[in-house]
C-alpha cells in the first residue's frame, strides 16, 4: 500500500473502497498516498509513484483533465481531477479524486462534430415535436426565412404561410404527410420581411416505436427563388423548377426518410441519459446525439456537398497544409471506431511526401472521410488501411495517389461499373439491415471532388474479401511552411510564460450561437483554459465584474447589445483593470469596415469564423502575454 505514514487502518480501508482514484499530495506536490484505483490509473507501479512529484497542478478552483495510461485497461484514458485541502498525518496536504471520463469525452467530441455540421449546412433544416411546434432549427433557417431561431422555438411553422396556397392544398399536404409519412415538392412561403418566395421542401415523420404515433416531424428545404425568377412566366417557372429539381427532390425525400433511423434513437436512449456525469443540458442531448451522430453527420455532409455540386458553387479556399498531418488526424479520428468492433486500422505513407503542399485541403479531407466511413460501415471484422501510395513529381505540381482498403463484405463485379452513380446501392446493402442505410451519394460526391481536382478514381472489390479504392489528387508544390509553423513557434514561447504563471487562464466567451459556444468552450477547455459563457453584450457587462478574466472573446453579432457596443461600454469603465482587459473579436464577416469598427471600439484582436484551435490559442496568449 502506497503510504508514507501510518494512517489508521479505517482511513486506509475507506479510501480503498472509493470507486474513484484517491491520492494525497504534500504541499510540494509529492505523492503521500494513493488508493488502489489511483495506482491503476497512474500506471500500476507503487514504487514509481511513491514520494514523487507527478506534475498535478494543486488547483483548488477548477476541475483538471489529465491524459494517463491505465494499468487495468492498458490504454490511454482521460482522468478528471478535483482537488481539496486536507490534513494528512497532522500536516497540511492536498487530497485529489481521479475519475475516468474517457468515454464521456469521446462522446463530447462527436457532439461538437455534429454541431459544426449543422452550423455549415446550406439547406434550411428544422424539427417539430408531435404537437407541430418547432424544437430545433439550423442557422440556414434564419438566413433563408429571416426569422430568428430564438423567436420561433415552440411555434408552429404555419407563420411561414404566404397566402398563395389554398386551404385544400394544406389539407392534402397534411393528409399525405400523415398517411404516407412524407411530403416533397415546391411550396411558396413568406419571409419575415413579407417577401413571398418558393422553396423545395421535403418533410417526413418519425414514429414512436412502441405506440406507432408520431413523435417528430423532420424537414429540409432549399430556397429556389433565383431559378424561379429566371423564368418568363410564374406558372411555367413553377413547373420547370419541379422538373429540373427532380433528382434533388428525390434526394431530399430519401434523406428525410433516412434521418428517421438515427432520430428514433432519441426515444430509446432517453432513460440512459441520467446515468452519465453531465450537466443538465448535456443530459438532454448527449446520448441521443452520440448514437445518432454518425448517420446524421454523413447525411448532412452529403446534403451540403450535393447541393454545391449541383449548383456549381465555388470550390473551397486554397491553403498550405501537410498531407502527413491530415492523414494522421484522420487516423486519430477513426481510431475510436475500432473500440466498437474487432477491426485493426492502419495508415501508411510514401517515402517522398513533401512537408507542405498548396491546394484544397477540405475537399481532400471529405474524400478520405467518405471512403473511410464506408470502409467501417461494411467491415465487421478484419483490417482497414489507408494512406499515400505514390507521389508523382510533375514540375510545379504533384499528383498524390491515395488508397483506402478494407476486408469487408465487398461488392459483386456486376455492380462495380455503377458504383459512382448518384443514388445507386447494391442489393446486398439494401437487403442486409446490419449494413445500415444511406442516400447512395457518398461515392458520387467523392468522384466529383477528385475529378475537379485533376485526379481519377478506381474501385476494386470482391464479395467476401473486401474493397480497395484508389484515387489521385493534384496539388501545388510550395516552399511556404504555412501559418501553422509560425503559430506553433510563437505559442511555445508564450506557453512557457503560461506554465511559469502557475494557474489556469480564464476567458469570458460572448457568443449567442449554441453550437459555436460548445465548440469554442470545449476547444479551450482541452487546453486548460477555463471558460464562462455569455449570450448577449449585456451579460458580458454584468459578468465581467463576477471574477477576474484574462481575456474576452467577443462575438460581433449578438441580440440586445452587440459586441461593438459592449466593447465600448467596457472601455468606459472606471476600473482600469476591467477597462483594459484584452478583447478579441469573433466574426463571420470579412469586410474591412468590420475590422475598422472593431479596432475603433477598442478591440485588441480579430478572428474569422470558423475558429481554428491553434489560431485561437495563439491570439489569446498573444494578448495575455504580449
Amino acid at each position: 500500500m502506497l503510504t508514507k505514514y501510518k494512517e489508521s487502518d479505517n482511513t486506509i480501508q475507506i479510501l480503498n473502497d472509493f470507486p474513484d482514484g484517491i491520492i494525497v499530495l504534500s504541499k510540494e506536490g509529492k505523492t503521500e498516498f494513493a488508493n488502489k484505483q489511483a495506482i491503476q490509473l497512474l500506471g500500476g507501479d507503487e514504487d514509481v509513484l511513491f514520494d514523487q512529484n507527478l506534475g498535478i497542478p494543486l488547483d483548488l478552483y477548477h476541475s483538471i483533465e489529465l491524459d494517463l495510461v491505465s494499468y487495468s485497461k492498458n490504454q490511454p484514458v482521460i482522468a478528471e481531477i478535483k482537488m481539496a485541502k486536507t490534513k494528512w498525518n497532522g500536516e497540511e496536504s492536498y487530497i485529489a479524486s481521479l475519475r475516468d471520463i474517457t468515454d464521456q469525452k469521446s462522446e463530447q467530441d462527436i457532439i461538437e462534430t455534429v454541431f459544426q455540421a449543422f452550423s455549415v449546412l446550406q439547406e434550411g433544416f428544422f424539427i417539430c415535436n408531435d404537437s407541430g411546434a418547432i424544437i430545433y432549427a439550423n442557422p440556414a433557417f434564419e438566413k433563408i426565412t429571416g426569422y430568428s431561431r430564438k423567436d420561433i422555438y415552440g411555434k408552429s411553422p404555419s407563420f411561414l404561410k404566404s397566402g398563395v396556397h389554398s386551404e385544400e392544398f394544406y389539407d392534402d399536404f397534411y393528409s399525405k404527410l400523415t398517411k404516407e409519412g412524407e411530403w416533397s415538392g415546391i411550396i411558396w412561403n413568406k419571409r419575415a420581411n413579407g417577401e413571398v418566395y418558393p422553396e423545395n421542401l421535403s418533410i417526413s415523420t418519425i414514429y414512436k416505436e412502441e405506440e406507432g404515433s408520431i413523435k417528430f416531424y423532420v424537414a429540409i428545404f432549399t430556397d429556389v427563388t433565383e431559378y424561379m425568377e429566371n423564368s418568363e412566366k410564374l406558372k411555367k417557372s413553377h413547373q420547370e423548377a419541379l422538373e429540373s429539381d427532380k433528382k434533388k427532390t428525390e434526394f431530399l425525400s430519401k434523406a428525410s426518410h433516412e434521418i428517421r433511423a438515427p432520430m428514433s434513437g432519441i426515444i430509446g436512449y432517453s432513460e440512459l441519459l441520467a446515468e452519465t456525469n453531465l450537466t443538465t443540458e448535456q443530459r438532454e442531448y448527449l446520448e441521443v446525439i452520440r448514437s445518432s451522430s454518425k448517420s446524421l453527420l454523413n447525411m448532412i455532409n452529403e446534403l451540403l456537398d450535393i447541393s454545391k455540386l449541383q449548383s456549381n458553387k465555388k470550390t473551397q479556399a486554397v491553403s498550405v497544409f501537410s498531407i502527413r498531418d491530415l492523414v494522421q488526424e484522420l487516423y486519430r479520428f477513426f481510431k475510436v471506431h475500432t473500440a466498437k468492433k474487432p477491426v485493426v486500422l492502419g495508415h501508411h505513407f510514401s517515402g517522398n511526401i513533401p512537408d507542405w503542399v498548396e491546394g484544397e485541403k477540405e475537399p481532400l479531407r471529405q474524400v478520405l472521410t467518405n471512403l473511410l466511413s464506408n470502409a467501417f460501415k461494411f467491415t465487421e471484422s478484419g483490417r482497414i488501411s489507408f494512406g499515400v501510395d505514390l507521389v508523382e513529381d510533375l514540375d510545379d505540381i504533384i499528383k498524390i495517389h491515395f488508397s483506402v482498403a478494407d476486408s469487408g463484405v465487398g461488392v459483386e463485379e456486376r455492380y462495380i461499373h455503377k458504383i459512382f452513380d448518384p443514388f445507386f446501392q447494391v442489393e446486398n446493402v439494401k437487403q442486409d439491415p446490419r449494413l445500415g442505410s444511406g442516400s447512395g451519394l457518398g461515392l458520387a460526391i467523392v468522384k466529383s471532388i477528385v475529378e475537379k481536382n485533376g485526379g481519377s478514381i478506381q474501385f476494386e472489390s470482391e464479395i467476401g474479401k473486401g474493397t480497395k479504392v484508389k484515387f489521385s489528387f493534384v496539388l501545388k508544390k510550395t516552399d511556404k511552411q504555412g501559418e501553422a509553423v509560425e503559430i506553433l513557434k510563437q505559442n511555445s514561447i508564450r506557453l512557457e510564460k503560461w506554465k511559469n504563471r502557475g494557474r489556469s487562464l480564464s476567458v469570458l466567451l460572448a457568443e449567442d450561437n449554441y453550437p459555436n459556444q460548445m465548440y469554442i468552450k470545449r476547444m479551450l477547455e482541452k487546453n486548460n483554459i477555463f471558460v464562462v459563457l455569455a449570450s448577449t453584450g449585456e451579460q458580458v457587462i454584468h459578468r465581467i465584474h463576477d471574477k477576474e478574466y484574462d481575456a474576452i472573446l467577443m462575438d460581433i453579432r449578438m441580440p440586445k447589445m452587440n459586441g461593438i457596443d459592449a466593447t465600448k461600454e467596457i472601455r468606459k469603465l472606471k476600473d482600469k483593470k476591467l477597462s483594459q482587459i484584452p478583447i478579441i473579436a469573433l466574426t463571420g464577416l470579412t469586410s474591412d469596415e468590420e475590422r475598422i469598427s472593431c479596432k475603433e471600439a477598442g478591440m485588441n484582436g480579430f478572428l474569422m469564423k470558423p475558429i481554428e484551435s491553434e489560431k485561437l490559442i495563439f491570439e489569446i496568449l498573444k494578448h495575455v502575454f504580449p
